[in-house]
C-alpha cells in the first residue's frame, strides 16, 4: 500500500480541479516570490508548467472526489473559455486530482459580482487564503525521491521526517508571498486577488475588499512582507461539485 501526500499551498493562487488532474495557476503579483520547500529542500520555480508526480500506480485514480472541508473556499465553474498560459502567471503546477480538499486560513473578505454573471457572494465572510490537497496513497512504497517534479532543478525527496516512520507520509509546501513591505496607503490583499482574477475574465470585474486587520476585524494575516492575506480560488472543472458554506460558530 502507498503512502499519503499532503500538498499545501498558501497565497493568492486558483486551483482548476477536474475529474484527473488538478491545475494550479500562480498569478503575477509585484514583489512576490513562490518558494517549494520539504523537509530536505527548499526551491523557487521559474516561469513554467511544472507536472507533479510519484513513482508507481496512482491508486485512487477513479475515486468519487469528497467535498471540500476546512475553512470557506470560493468556488466557481469552470469556463472552456479560459486558458491561462505559462507567459500569464508566475508558474503553472499540474498534479493528478487530489481524494480530499481543505482551505486553510481563513480570512474575512467582501466579493461583490458586478456583471450580472450570476457569480454573486454578496456577504461577508470567512474564506481560505490556502488550499490542501490530500493524497491517501500516492503508490508503491518509497522510492527516492518520491513524488517528484517532473524538472531536473526540481526534482527533491518529499518525505516527512516527523512521521512514524513505519508509516511514512510525503509533504510539499508551496508558498506565493510578498517579499518586500507594503508601502503607505497599499491593499497588498486586493492588488492580489485582482491579479488573480484577471487570468478567468469575466471575474476581474468582481469587486474583492478585505477589512483592515489593524482595526481588530479580523486577525492579522502576518508581518507585512510575508503574506498578503488574499484569497485563493477553487475552480470547479468536469461538474465536480465543490461550493459549500461554512458552518457557523455560535
Amino acid at each position: 500500500m502507498g503512502s499519503s501526500l499532503v500538498v499545501d499551498f498558501h497565497g493568492p493562487i486558483a486551483f482548476r480541479i477536474g475529474c484527473e488532474f488538478a491545475w494550479v495557476y500562480v498569478p503575477k503579483c509585484d514583489y512576490h516570490t513562490c518558494n517549494i520547500l520539504t523537509d530536505t529542500n527548499d526551491d523557487s520555480p521559474d516561469s513554467a508548467t511544472y507536472s507533479v508526480s510519484w513513482p508507481g500506480q496512482w491508486l485512487n485514480g477513479n475515486k468519487t472526489r469528497q467535498p471540500v472541508s476546512g475553512a470557506a473556499v470560493i468556488s466557481v465553474p469552470w469556463n472552456s473559455s479560459w486558458s491561462p498560459q505559462e507567459a500569464d502567471c508566475y508558474c503553472i503546477f499540474q498534479f493528478p486530482t487530489p481524494d480530499y480538499l481543505f482551505g486553510l486560513s481563513a480570512e474575512q473578505v467582501k466579493v461583490d459580482s458586478v456583471d450580472g454573471d450570476g457569480y454573486n457572494y454578496h456577504e461577508d465572510g470567512a474564506f481560505a487564503r490556502g488550499l490542501r490537497f490530500y493524497y491517501e496513497h500516492v503508490g508503491v512504497p518509497r522510492i527516492t525521491p518520491e513524488p517528484k517534479i517532473r524538472r531536473p532543478e526540481c526534482a527533491f525527496d518529499a518525505t516527512y521526517f516527523q512521521h512514524d516512520l513505519a508509516d511514512p507520509q510525503y509533504r510539499i509546501e508551496i508558498r506565493y508571498y510578498r517579499y518586500k513591505p507594503e508601502a503607505d496607503g497599499e491593499n497588498d490583499a486586493e492588488s492580489c486577488s485582482q491579479q488573480m482574477r484577471n487570468l478567468f475574465p469575466p471575474l476581474d470585474k468582481w469587486t474583492v475588499s478585505f477589512p483592515d486587520p489593524t482595526r481588530g476585524l479580523v486577525d492579522s494575516p502576518g508581518p507585512k512582507g510575508v503574506d498578503c492575506g488574499a484569497n485563493g480560488m477553487v475552480l470547479s472543472d468536469d461538474k465536480i461539485a465543490l461550493e459549500y458554506q461554512q458552518s457557523k460558530k455560535k
